[in-house]
């Protein structure tokens, strides 16, 4: 199939192209543009996309005349900055910019669209499912939030199929939260919060790829897909970054005082919101109801293993 990726740069994008390009499909990559001073409301993003496309005919015509014959367009761009407090730019790129790929989709009749979002937009449920059940914490959650309903509710005339795609953290070798997670896992002692063995949601950087690859042709289109759980817990995370890893336990009640305390403190800041989060997620875990690609045949793999090699690669590095 002929598939289109706009953020083929990106982190995302990289890994999507270099999955679809293996498995035989044409790979199309879409010239970058940028979303920029539509001061979007998380309520009129539609109307922020329309005023958008108004002002630049000839971003748009170049746009419609690239995707032109391609069967599947893959929306992996945006503003990936959790910590950022910049609501007028994360707005511009994770919810504004989406809904105008989407047009430009349906203006080149491309049949479907994948747009890539993130797990994160439901927050602290539990578990996370395939639902437009919101639970935004910040800025960069709002985002992506008004993204989504964006793109579920537009009410443009449209013949193209969109597919909101949420993957949960993603981890690669490159990726520092990744590097930090394999650092930490490599000590003499680990702290182990409770007992490490709630479901956490991660998920290896190949996995999204071929999730994204099995959308492309998946029949019929799925309207929200979560990346399927890959078996880890806090406990088996580490153990894969370091077969010799000993643990030390935390009680539950004391990590939940060094929870409430990081909270607490970091209510206005959100790098210590951010941090907290990481806690939470190591400390108490989080499901995944992800049912769309395994119902379709998706299976992740021997995720175990591939952690372990990643984990080599990061320590061989430096």
């Amino acid at each position: 199939m002929k598939v289109a990726v706009i953020g083929s740069r990106g982190f995302i994008g990289r890994a999507v192209c270099s999955v679809l390009a293996d498995s035989g499909h044409s790979v199309r990559s879409v010239p970058s543009f940028r979303v920029e001073g539509t001061e979007a409301r998380v309520g009129a993003v539609q109307e922020a996309g329309k005023t958008w496309i108004a002002a630049h005919p000839r971003i748009v015509a170049r746009l419609v005349a690239t995707l032109d014959g391609a069967d599947v367009l893959v929306n992996a761009a945006g503003m990936a900055a959790p910590s950022s407090n910049d609501l007028s730019a994360l707005m511009d790129a994770n919810a504004v910019l989406p809904i105008v790929v989407a047009e430009m989709a349906s203006r080149a009749g491309v049949p479907r669209m994948i747009h890539v979002s993130s797990g994160s937009v439901q927050g602290r449920k539990n578990p996370l499912d395939e639902t437009l059940d919101f639970n935004p914490f910040s800025p960069y959650t709002d985002s992506k939030v008004a993204g989504e309903r964006a793109l579920a509710l537009r009410d443009w005339t449209s013949s193209t199929d969109v597919i909101i795609y949420r993957p949960t953290s993603v981890q690669a070798p490159d990726r520092p939260i990744t590097r930090k997670l394999v650092h930490v896992a490599a000590r003499r002692l680990v702290l182990l919060p409770g007992r490490g063995d709630s479901p956490i949601p991660v998920c290896l950087i190949e996995n999204v790829g071929r999730a994204i690859q099995h959308l492309v042709a998946m029949d019929p289109a799925p309207r929200i897909v979560l990346q399927p759980w890959e078996g880890m817990t806090t406990r088996r995370l580490f153990e894969a970054f370091n077969a010799n890893a000993r643990f030390l336990r935390l009680p539950s009640a004391l990590v939940n005082l060094g929870l409430g305390f990081t909270l607490t403190v970091g209510r206005h800041n959100l790098q210590f919101q951010a941090l907290a989060r990481r806690m939470e997620l190591l400390s108490k875990g989080q499901g995944q109801d992800a049912l769309a690609l395994e119902r379709a045949g998706f299976a992740v793999g021997d995720c175990f293993s591939a952690y372990r090699a990643m984990s080599t690669l990061i320590r061989c590095a430096g």
